[in-house]
């Protein structure tokens, strides 16, 4: 159970882990890494090569291979066999949560001191269409289209858009409305503008486990209270096992009183 548990996160590890490489490529610019974690070229003075999470991804790759060999040695163990278990494999589990632990702790150094560049982050969020699957979604609300429909619209809008290097505007979605539809669609020039906004985008997917502000808040707190669950469990779990010997020579004393 403790390596299905720690696989699970380094599996998601080092999906955040390769995000981060990307989003520290100077074509990306999306966060920058503080001089302690990155490392320059041998040939090239101006690269800032960001070694810190090159080594969190291989650590989290190689703790999940070890972890992946733990399973496949006992997958097909007897339980009534305790040697194939043991020896063999008990190096393995330790190497396991070892390079977990450094995978984990070096990626949180790493990110505690670096720099996002939200300001690029923000203005890219305003590129590429990004947030057109909300203006299908309040043609659903609003205009009480099929979401087959709106995104046949939005569809059309883009490629439109896309050919002719505009934005995508409220004209230009009545236009593509009257040809798919044969009227136009009951949304305010203002309405379209929020739509594709891209904080909007953002604050209204508000559900369990969604993006929204409010929503992200109340998930990473709730994940606070279960981490201080964790942690008073392990210092009660961890007092037991210190105070364990002395409880049980006091139990052997009840019967045996010679015992020292």
């Amino acid at each position: 159970e403790l390596l299905a548990s720690t696989s699970v996160m380094l599996i998601n590890v080092g999906r955040f882990v390769q995000d981060f490489l990307l989003l520290a490529m100077q074509e990306f610019d999306g966060i920058r890494l503080s001089d302690g974690y990155v490392q320059t070229s041998s040939i090239m003075p101006q690269k800032r090569n960001p070694v810190a999470l090159e080594h969190v991804r291989i650590l989290a790759s190689k703790a999940l291979g070890q972890a992946t060999g733990v399973f496949i040695s006992a997958h097909n163990t007897p339980f009534g066999d305790i040697n194939d278990v043991e020896d063999d494999l008990q190096p393995l589990i330790a190497n396991t949560l070892r390079d977990a632990t450094r995978s984990l702790s070096l990626f949180a150094a790493a990110l505690s001191t670096a720099t996002f560049n939200t300001g690029t982050l923000r203005r890219r969020a305003s590129e590429g269409f990004i947030t057109v699957t909300e203006l299908a979604d309040i043609l659903v609300r609003r205009d009480k289209l099929s979401f087959r429909t709106a995104h046949q619209i939005v569809a059309k809008c883009v490629q439109l858009a896309h050919e002719r290097q505009v934005d995508l505007s409220y004209d230009l979605l009545q236009t593509v409305s009257r040809e798919i539809i044969n009227r136009s669609v009951n949304l305010t020039p203002d309405e379209v503008t929020k739509a594709l906004d891209p904080e909007n985008f953002v604050k209204v997917r508000g559900i369990l486990g969604g993006p929204a502000p409010a929503e992200t808040r109340r998930a990473v707190t709730l994940e606070r209270e279960h981490e201080q669950d964790d942690e008073q469990w392990h210092e009660t779990r961890q007092s037991d096992l210190e105070n364990y010997p002395q409880r049980l020579r006091t139990a052997v004393r009840l019967f045996i009183p010679t015992v020292a």
